[in-house]
């Protein structure tokens, strides 16, 4: 189970998946990934939602869980280290509050830099995908374009 933890304050209506680059107006980044444990994961924390930020310089494995949902739950909590974490938080939040061109745009911003699609973080390799920042599949989850020049 996790460690004692603080309930954050922002109730997403629908949690987006996927890893996400915030800038912040001195040009600060915060890089977080919300990942879902599938609802038949043989574990307790089936269908839950994890929040990671990025903590070190390897873009692939260097992520440190800082916040969950539980299901039935309409936020996210903090672990307890984490709850003053400023531009953590900050970032999580923004993601959460952000619209989808917005929140697709935190995306690519990932995307540029890792060379992965920022849904399903699978490595982008076909030129369309690497222009769109996702592959064919995710695009069409998510809704935006894909395609050269689309």
């Amino acid at each position: 189970m996790p460690t004692e933890t603080t309930t954050a304050t922002w109730p997403p209506e629908s949690v987006p998946t996927g890893t996400f680059t915030v800038v912040f107006a001195d040009n600060e980044r915060r890089t977080i990934r919300i990942k879902h444990v599938a609802a038949d994961h043989p574990s307790e924390f089936a269908d839950w939602l994890f929040a990671k930020f990025l903590s070190g310089p390897d873009n692939d494995a260097n992520y440190t869980n800082f916040a969950f949902a539980k299901p039935g739950n309409h936020g996210f909590t903090l672990k307890a280290q984490y709850r003053n974490a400023g531009l953590i938080a900050d970032a999580l939040r923004s993601i959460l509050t952000a619209c989808p061109t917005v929140r697709h745009e935190m995306g690519v911003t990932w995307a540029q830099q890792s060379g992965h699609c920022y849904r399903c973080g699978r490595t982008l390799t076909v030129p369309a995908s690497i222009e769109a920042s996702v592959g064919p599949t995710c695009a069409g989850i998510l809704g935006v374009p894909y395609g050269l020049a689309a």
